[in-house]
């Protein structure tokens, strides 16, 4: 018989002499150790969790910003700087997508982060449809119907080469304008130069819309949207050469040959 055959069969035998009290202490000893390990193991991922959680690492430290043609990046990372610090697993992206979308000519963003502490923001603009300047203040009115004040950290540049609205006299009557002006055609705003507010006792609320060809439309602010639903501008350019002043009034339309025909006062 073998020593490997006498062992499969008999057992170690110096393991089966010794003492079993100690053989027993050595398997709790072995144990023992296995858990402190374990311990030791647990509390050293947790405290590396911890250590990340209260410093910087965790926390956003960068802000990037692409597709931003028109308004410059600084100004939309100044606005997010509010973020930075926020840690990384807390902040919530869709919250940073409206602070975003509420910001002048932001039409789309996409805002993501990652374990690195970056958040990047991909931004779709809109466009500035005109301007306007009250009490010494620069308004900007862009197509979402957004009314902002310009500032030189946007990075706008000259406003001037825009259509210019004029005659308002606060903010919030403009901000109400806009919110009109933006939902009527295309084919309208791109042939605008100069919106004039003509209001007189009985039209509180009206506005003379000067055309790059010098026509003049009249038209109450809260009908624009119905008005130029039905009235094709660049089809009556056409049809009614003769014709400088469009009036809107009460579902109906007033045309005169001249613009000095048309009482403004009443």
């Amino acid at each position: 018989m073998t020593k490997r055959q006498a062992q499969e069969l008999f057992g170690n035998i110096g393991e089966y002499n010794s003492d079993p009290r100690k053989v027993l202490l050595r398997k709790k000893k072995k144990l023992r150790l296995k858990k402190k390990a374990k311990i030791f193991l647990f509390l050293l991922v947790l405290s590396l969790i911890v250590l990340y959680f209260i410093s910087d690492l965790s926390r956003i430290r960068t802000i990037s910003v692409e597709g931003n043609q028109t308004i410059s990046t600084k100004y939309i990372q100044k606005v997010l700087s509010q973020y930075k610090k926020d840690t990384i697993f807390l902040l919530n992206t869709n919250k940073v997508e409206k602070k975003v979308l509420d910001m002048p000519l932001i039409k789309k963003a996409d805002v993501s982060k990652n374990l690195l502490g970056h958040l990047s923001v991909r931004v779709s603009e809109g466009d500035i449809l005109a301007y306007a300047t009250i009490k010494n203040k620069t308004y900007i009115i862009d197509s979402m119907g957004h009314v902002f004040e310009n500032s030189p950290e946007m990075g706008l540049g000259d406003v001037k080469k825009y259509v210019k609205v004029s005659h308002f006299k606060s903010y919030g009557q403009l901000k109400k304008f806009a919110k009109e002006y933006v939902k009527i055609p295309e084919n309208v705003h791109s042939s605008v130069s100069d919106i004039i507010l003509s209001n007189s006792k009985t039209e509180p609320f009206r506005v003379r819309m000067i055309m790059d060809n010098g026509k003049v439309l009249v038209v109450r602010v809260n009908e624009m949207v119905d008005v130029f639903e039905r009235f094709d501008y660049q089809a009556n350019n056409v049809v009614q050469k003769d014709v400088q002043t469009y009036v809107f009034m009460n579902g109906k339309l007033y045309m005169y040959s001249s613009d000095d025909k048309f009482d403004y006062k009443k």
